[in-house]
């Protein structure tokens, strides 16, 4: 898809180009394109770059640097409202949510191998909040 829109810019900067071979002034090429004149002028550079500069590279969020101790934490097994304290005490000023999410999708990821890590070996098997309700108040074969 970015390959399509790039071809796509560069079909448009090819136009202008080739308005501006013809001799039309950067008012007219705006005026027959629809395009800005600084549009334009951006266009006609040799250097143009129909990529955007930022693309293909992952921006660092605010909870980034923070992440090993957060990790630490949740090892040793200290809740999260403590591990948000901790690291807002190191500067972090993102939102409680971010933290929150984090905490969740790690401990999500690491379930399995906690379950495998269970004393005595025995495989435990979670039921979501969200079905213990049907197990309640339905029949077995039901559910």
């Amino acid at each position: 898809m970015h390959e399509e829109k790039v071809k796509q810019k560069m079909e448009r900067v090819n136009e202008v180009r080739e308005l501006k071979k013809i001799g039309c002034s950067n008012h007219e090429i705006s005026r027959r394109t629809g395009l800005n004149r600084s549009t334009i002028r951006r266009y006609l550079d040799e250097n143009f770059n129909p990529v955007h500069a930022s693309y293909g590279k992952k921006k660092n969020g605010k909870l980034t640097p923070y992440i090993k101790e957060i990790d630490e934490c949740l090892e040793k097994g200290i809740m999260g409202s403590e591990i948000e304290k901790k690291i807002r005490g190191m500067g972090y000023d993102g939102s409680s949510s971010t933290v929150r999410q984090y905490i969740t999708d790690w401990k999500r990821c690491r379930k399995l191998y906690y379950d495998r890590s269970r004393e005595g070996g025995r495989k435990t098997e979670t039921i979501e909040r969200k079905n213990i309700f049907k197990l309640l108040y339905h029949p077995i074969e039901n559910v």
